[in-house]
């Protein structure tokens, strides 16, 4: 006992930071359990913001992840009415927007997380992510989008070049204390209630408006995009990337868990839902 007590100890922990509502609980399942399957070095703490979930779906998932990995999952309830006028359409609901909160509503003394969508799959160590420490002046790090210029020209109202690198914030290692210290928050907020005629990726579109030249890349591999495995120019960063993707991120509003879906990696979705399928079915 005493020694896997020091084996805990030891362990280096990571805050990790998720937002849902009702529509993604399972597929956030599938998401986290990739994650600490992959990652059973860290101790990772994982902060859940989130709305319209039961109560008593929350406490089963935290006692699940609890049993499975000895991973504490708090929650943070967030009333979402405030964001009844935002940008939204397709697939996207309010939930995308909670990021932008998140220096508010976690804990003051955390400095740094990394955000994770729920879209996606970790499939591997993220050792790469949790030891590069962000350093001061850099708000966060993420995947170029490799959105081409023409999709990039609608950032021009937002007083950006259309030639200006844009990143997916799917997956983001974010400086929480430089986000309190500019009081970003409020920013990204006042950004997505004035610019909403004007914005066309949501949330996203706030965060680079509002973060732009403040923010350094990840390698691809960390956020595998279908721009990315599209990618016309190879390169070294995409060619590892679609060789040995370390998160696949479903993009675009064909989802794995959709019956027509062609997505190259839904397969690999599907081989970690069906490791906690029986628990999901008695979530659901």
């Amino acid at each position: 006992m005493y020694a896997y007590r020091k084996l805990f100890e030891m362990k280096k922990r990571e805050h990790v930071v998720f937002t849902i509502d009702k529509n993604y609980l399972e597929h956030w399942v599938v998401a986290l359990y990739s994650l600490l399957k992959n990652n059973p070095q860290y101790l990772i703490y994982v902060h859940l913001i989130y709305d319209e979930i039961a109560d008593e779906k929350l406490f089963t998932c935290k006692q699940f992840f609890k049993d499975t990995f000895d991973c504490t999952v708090e929650v943070y309830s967030l009333n979402s009415q405030f964001m009844d006028d935002f940008k939204l359409s397709h697939h996207v609901n309010k939930a995308t927007y909670f990021r932008l909160c998140m220096a508010e509503v976690l804990p003051k003394e955390i400095d740094e997380v990394l955000f994770l969508d729920s879209d996606l799959i970790v499939h591997g160590s993220l050792e790469g992510l949790f030891e590069n420490i962000l350093h001061d002046g850099v708000w966060l790090r993420a995947v170029s989008h490799r959105f081409t210029p023409k999709q990039k020209e609608h950032l021009e109202s937002f007083g950006l070049s259309k030639e200006s690198d844009y990143f997916n914030a799917g997956v983001m290692q974010v400086h929480l204390k430089e986000w309190r210290d500019h009081q970003l928050s409020a920013q990204f907020l006042e950004c997505a209630h004035t610019k909403k005629e004007s914005i066309l990726w949501w949330d996203q579109d706030v965060l680079n408006a509002c973060c732009a030249n403040r923010w350094e890349t990840l390698p691809s591999k960390y956020n595998l995009i279908w721009e990315i495995m599209e990618a016309k120019e190879s390169d070294s960063d995409s060619e590892e990337a679609n060789k040995n993707p370390i998160i696949i991120h479903y993009t675009r509003s064909v989802k794995p868990w959709h019956s027509h879906s062609w997505h190259p990696y839904k397969e690999l979705y599907w081989s970690y839902r069906r490791e906690v399928q029986g628990f999901i079915k008695e979530l659901m």
